[in-house]
């Protein structure tokens, strides 16, 4: 089951598509113009910057979470970590808190946001993280040891 942003990615796809085209209209424009102080080293870096600022439009537009048997893999902004089911103990999620998207509570006292889940989303994101809580409430707790002692 793999989870994504709905409204974040098409707007960011959007976006850096506008972005780059704009700067190549512009380096284009620039050019056309006449202006003797434009060379066409300047062409470059403007298209570079174009494309810089596409390029970070477009690491949000990979945001997601993916749901495995073994396990959730998380591709936030910045990184992409995994874990394991039993590592997850809930998932926690309050837009009324101000949250934009939920927190995972892991086993060694930490949180981690998923922010493939996003409350811009509306219900969708509800639902969403709704599946994500059953997930991990059938996958994440690892089998009970029986007690030696009977008690």
């Amino acid at each position: 089951m793999v989870f994504r942003p709905r409204m974040l990615r098409r707007v960011t796809l959007t976006l850096a598509g506008c972005v780059l085209v704009s700067f190549l209209v512009l380096a284009w424009g620039l050019t056309e113009s006449g202006w003797s102080h434009w060379r066409w080293r300047d062409n470059i870096w403007l298209v570079g910057i174009g494309a810089g600022i596409s390029a970070v439009l477009l690491r949000f537009a990979r945001i997601r979470a993916i749901a495995t048997p073994a396990g959730l893999r998380v591709h936030n902004f910045f990184g992409t970590r995994e874990f394991a089911w039993p590592q997850i103990l809930t998932v926690s999620f309050s837009v009324p808190a101000g949250d934009a998207w939920p927190f995972l509570d892991l086993s060694d006292g930490s949180t981690h946001p998923v922010m493939a889940i996003q409350a811009t989303d509306g219900e969708s994101a509800f639902a969403a993280c709704d599946r994500l809580r059953r997930l991990v409430d059938d996958f994440g707790t690892a089998p009970e040891e029986p007690d030696p002692w009977g008690e």
